[in-house]
């Protein structure tokens, strides 16, 4: 029996309670299409204004670029996820795992980081409990898994 995440999570339903309540907070819709014994096809629309110009820096009159760093192990979905972001005026940098995550961030900053789920090596589920754990202090991604929970008490 597959021990992944969509066994131990299946049929909850509340990431789609939780992205429908986000998406109205935003002012979109969400729509779905469904076909039992195929599948589901879950749609969004949110109106987004362009992005503000970025401001110079006052030490070289560079703009700052928002840096995001996305986990996905997933070639596909990096490539879509690189151009949009490029297209919104973004600097991605994509990394193919959890523990790569965590290796990009001790070494430098970003904006935000989208994080697949289910990745090789660490998945993004573990990743993210070492960022929550060590959000003030330094990332060490050599740190051992139990590290996280082991912080929670």
């Amino acid at each position: 029996m597959d021990g992944g995440i969509a066994r131990h999570y299946q049929g909850t339903g509340l990431g789609l309670a939780l992205v429908k309540r986000l998406i109205q907070l935003l002012g979109g819709t969400v729509a779905l299409d469904s076909e039992p014994g195929v599948g589901s096809t879950f749609m969004f629309c949110v109106e987004l204004g362009l992005p503000k110009p970025a401001q110079p820096s006052r030490a070289d009159n560079e703009p700052e670029v928002p840096r995001v760093l996305v986990a996905e192990d997933n070639p596909s979905t990096q490539f879509a996820l690189r151009d949009l972001l490029d297209s919104l005026g973004c600097e991605a940098v994509v990394v193919p795992n959890g523990r790569e995550a965590l290796m990009a961030l001790s070494e430098e900053p970003f904006s935000c980081v989208l994080m697949d789920v289910q990745m090789p090596e660490m998945d993004g589920l573990e990743a993210t409990r070492f960022i929550r754990a060590a959000a003030l202090e330094r990332i060490d991604p050599a740190a051992p898994a139990a590290t996280p929970s082991s912080r929670r008490a």
